[in-house]
């Protein structure tokens, strides 16, 4: 779900509904039988905010992947690449 295009009733139906089901108990044995960890509310906004880098380098990947990703696009298929393809 993408929150910046989403109307913030729509937001808060998705919240909601997301910390109802990370609350129950079949998802908390199916978490930790697969030794992970489910957070909600405050403490994944934190956890979030700690694996987010910093703006900038968000920019600068965005900037490098928009310079690059056209190049990748357009480049000419390998020979043994393009075979793989024909058939």
């Amino acid at each position: 779900m993408l929150p910046i295009l989403s109307l913030p009733a729509t937001v808060a139906q998705w919240r909601h509904a997301s910390q109802i089901a990370a609350a129950s108990h079949d998802l908390k044995a199916h978490a930790r039988d697969e030794n992970q960890i489910v957070l909600t509310g405050s403490a994944c906004t934190s956890a979030y905010a700690t694996m987010m880098p910093d703006l900038s380098v968000v920019l600068a990947l965005r900037r490098w992947l928009a310079f690059n990703v056209p190049r990748w696009r357009d480049a000419p298929l390998a020979p043994a690449a393009a075979q793989q393809h024909a058939d």
